[in-house]
């Protein structure tokens, strides 16, 4: 995958108003669901589990990945988010922000989508990054726009802290001249506190995790951990650890909402969430990887927790399927914290996108039905 935990999304238009009136629950358009979200139904539950089962291959067979919500949730097609972003443009300036960008594939497929600008793609960008090392995974699928749509200002502030991907990524947006468009790029590690962390510059030993290329999203901080001193400062460098309310409160603007949130952390997503939940209350959409390993192996930092705290924040949360959804918000399965997969998870905020809930939670009914 293009991380461990990462998903390609897409993006055309502007932000719902967080003032905006919440959609009916009787709403012949949009089910009750967008405004608070139901329990799923014993009939519901069968379904999901019938078409994504937690199987055998999702319990200690990780390393294949088979556990059929991994496949189903490998490469999401999230045709849900184009056309809510092609019909909701107020003409705000689209903000997305994309953590662990790595090769920035998906931080172009939302500045595409989110700008409506048919002259960012992906062939243009896979030769770019290809010419700097780097190489790009669900590649095939470039996000349409919408015929007639006027393009709009756009920022998709692009966070990787991988010294040798940061430095190819750089190179590629002045290639692309993609930084004139909205690309911005910043070397950080996105966490649930304020530091400095050792990420590798060369490889650090022969272990998978501590091999380092452009594309190599596991070569983080444990690679240089077992290092001494001496060979930590040759082989290694220090990268500003810090959260995402704080990058947020520096780097955008101090009022209204941020159109998506995508999170490709290399299995350390949770503590993105959390060190978010301040800006979490201005984002309409989010993106992010779950995973059997990293941080998501530590006590208390379950699924279950992440789902139950976004929900809190008024997140309703799906697995992201190829154009496909299965909501996970109310209809939570024991296994899915202890089973060993990864997968990608797409929600929508109910007070600022009520209508994008809407539509998913269509496509949910449609899904399992």
């Amino acid at each position: 995958p293009v991380s461990a935990t990462s998903a390609p999304v897409s993006a055309t238009s502007a932000p719902v108003s967080a003032t905006s009136a919440p959609v009916s629950a009787t709403s012949a358009t949009v089910p009750a669901t967008a405004v608070t979200t139901e329990q799923c139904t014993a009939d519901q539950l069968k379904k999901i589990e019938t078409q994504i089962p937690t199987n055998n291959n999702c319990f200690g067979a990780q390393y294949t990945n088979q556990c059929p919500i991994t496949i189903e949730t490998d490469c999401p097609d999230p045709s849900w988010l184009n056309e809510y972003y092609a019909s909701n443009n107020d003409g705000n300036a689209f903000v997305a922000i994309d953590v662990g960008c790595g090769t920035a594939l998906n931080a172009i497929k939302i500045l595409r989508m989110g700008t409506n600008d048919d002259t960012i793609d992906i062939p243009t960008w896979e030769k770019a990054i290809t010419d700097f090392g780097g190489g790009l995974y669900c590649s095939n699928y470039q996000m349409p726009n919408a015929a007639g749509k006027i393009k709009r200002e756009g920022t998709v502030h692009c966070i990787e802290p991988l010294p040798i991907t940061f430095d190819a990524v750089s190179k590629a947006i002045v290639d692309t001249k993609y930084n004139e468009k909205g690309l911005k790029m910043y070397q950080l590690s996105i966490t649930d506190k304020q530091g400095w962390h050792d990420f590798p510059l060369v490889d650090t030993g022969s272990g998978y995790h501590q091999k380092v290329s452009v594309a190599q999203k596991d070569a983080g901080p444990g690679a240089c951990s077992h290092l001494d001193e001496a060979s930590r400062k040759e082989k290694c460098k220090p990268v500003e650890e810090t959260t995402l309310d704080a990058f947020a409160e520096k780097n955008l603007p101090g009022t209204g909402n941020i159109n998506i949130l995508l999170s490709e952390a290399a299995a350390f997503d949770f503590e993105v969430l959390m060190g978010g939940k301040t800006a979490l209350k201005r984002v309409e959409y989010v993106e992010f990887g779950f995973n059997w390993k990293g941080t998501w192996t530590d006590a208390g930092k379950t699924l279950t927790s992440a789902v139950q705290m976004l929900n809190e924040l008024g997140f309703t949360c799906y697995w992201a399927g190829k154009k496909k959804l299965w909501r996970i918000t109310g209809c939570l399965r024991p296994e899915y914290d202890t089973a060993k997969f990864w997968s990608h998870i797409a929600c929508a905020n109910r007070n600022l996108a009520p209508t994008l809930v809407g539509e998913m939670e269509k496509l949910f009914l449609a899904t399992i039905n």
